[in-house]
């Protein structure tokens, strides 16, 4: 009985046996006979992905066209900067003079000197200087606007347009303060004239 069943296991085993290496020896038969370029063609093919001319073209024709874009931004943006900068420095040396012109005109008509005309031109000057400065508070807002915005020309348009504005408000600031101080110089002179005449008479 123990040999009955140790042939049986003997012979299972070995039966099983050959299977296995059958199996082993059919696998590689069938692998050797594949072709090599059938072998994983999925794999192949993520492997070698094929870039398409036209598209690298338009993808570096995207990325000029960004960079250009950022200089030209970079450009108009600097351009603002030293034009708004002078401006600053324009309004702020005209404000000294009005200053310091109200100062002298208070002195000469505590004196007896008519400076009424010359008060209205710097009165004038001052609201010029003031517009001026209101326009020209949000200017670095305005810029960003411009370079930002989709529609290019018309941003750069807008942003002239305000720059123009802030220009005639200093160009007038400064044509009235030229005639405040012509009308005080007059004033002065009148007085001066007055003086000499009614010490003439004496």
């Amino acid at each position: 009985m123990i040999v009955l069943f140790t042939r049986t296991l003997c012979t299972l085993f070995t039966s099983v046996f050959a299977v296995i290496v059958c199996l082993a020896l059919f696998s590689q038969n069938v692998l050797a006979q594949m072709p090599v370029d059938e072998v994983d063609a999925s794999a192949e093919a993520e492997a070698t992905v094929e870039t398409d001319p036209q598209e690298t073209a338009r993808e570096d024709t995207q990325t000029d066209r960004t960079t250009l874009v950022a200089r030209a931004q970079d450009r108009v943006t600097n351009l603002a900067a030293n034009m708004s900068n002078r401006m600053e420095a324009v309004i702020e040396r005209l404000q000294n003079i009005a200053t310091r012109l109200e100062s002298r005109m208070t002195k000469m008509s505590d004196s007896g000197v008519d400076t009424t005309a010359s008060a209205a031109a710097l009165a004038s000057a001052q609201l010029s200087l003031d517009a001026a400065v209101t326009e020209i508070s949000d200017i670095d807002a305005s810029v960003y606007a411009a370079v930002s915005s989709a529609d290019a020309r018309t941003g750069w348009t807008t942003l002239k347009a305000k720059f123009t504005s802030i220009k005639d408000f200093i160009k007038t600031a400064h044509s009235e303060l030229r005639s405040s101080v012509s009308l005080v110089k007059e004033a002065s002179l009148a007085a001066q004239a007055e003086q000499s005449a009614e010490a003439g008479v004496e």
